[in-house]
């Protein structure tokens, strides 16, 4: 895709069977009659629920689907998407129903408005979800106040530490100028590239914004995959290595 503007959407899975084809529909049917040339690149983590099956029966224009012969990890996933996108701009984006499709296109509206390196889809800037309703209902309110706080907590220290303003590091909707992306190292492969997408674009000086995104969260019940305590201390290990012990090549 040789458009200056065109872009490639990465959406990685793992056990999503009972979301993934919603998920896939609502983003074509979002997309669909959107004239800015996109690409969809599906990344299966060898999901072992039958989700990978029905990624190959997607069907949508210049979609691409790969599945992992092994689960390299949705960080893993997420640098090979970026390996394999062919547009001048690269988003990530979770089909798990958490996220409106419609922010996708909001987002990169303004990254191309705004001209950023890197912008991000913050939660705490368009919470438009009742938060005293999330902490009543018993199935999702205790890990999504211990999420929260994590969030929060990780976020303000890289406020502190790399200089920056932002409200959600570790929203799942990011999007980036490709030859910007191409001049980081990444090395993480869990969740905590989220941070390390952010970490390091502040220190090549990137330029970052933030955009209001919905979210609808779940609980682990309904297939929540991130674990406070590991990846949180995952994130914050993250965080602290790349601001003092970074090989970040400049």
């Amino acid at each position: 895709m040789s458009d200056s503007n065109s872009l490639s959407i990465i959406l990685c899975t793992y056990n999503e069977s009972n979301r993934i084809k919603q998920s896939l529909n609502e983003i074509k049917n979002t997309l669909k009659n959107w004239s800015v040339p996109h690409e969809l690149i599906i990344i299966d983590n060898n999901s072992n629920d039958g989700t990978k099956e029905m990624i190959k029966d997607f069907k949508y224009r210049n979609s691409k689907i790969f599945i992992n012969k092994k689960n390299l990890g949705k960080g893993g996933s997420i640098k090979k998407g970026i390996s394999l996108s062919k547009s001048q701009y690269v988003m990530i984006f979770d089909p798990d129903l958490e996220y409106n499709p419609n922010d996708i296109i909001a987002m990169y509206d303004t990254i191309i408005r705004n001209k950023f390196d890197f912008i991000i889809g913050s939660r705490r800037l368009g919470r438009k979800f009742s938060l005293l309703e999330i902490i009543k209902d018993k199935n999702k309110g205790i890990t999504y106040i211990i999420n929260y706080a994590g969030v929060f907590f990780l976020t303000e220290l890289i406020n502190f530490l790399y200089g920056v303003k932002i409200t959600d590091a570790a929203s799942a909707l990011k999007l980036f100028r490709k030859n910007f992306i191409n001049k980081i190292k990444l090395n993480r492969n869990g969740f905590n590239l989220d941070f390390e997408l952010v970490c390091k674009s502040a220190i090549h000086k990137g330029s970052i914004g933030e955009v209001a995104v919905d979210y609808f969260p779940r609980s682990k019940k309904e297939g929540k995959k991130i674990k406070a305590l590991t990846d949180g201390f995952l994130s914050l290990i993250c965080i602290i290595q790349d601001r003092f012990f970074s090989d970040v090549q400049k």
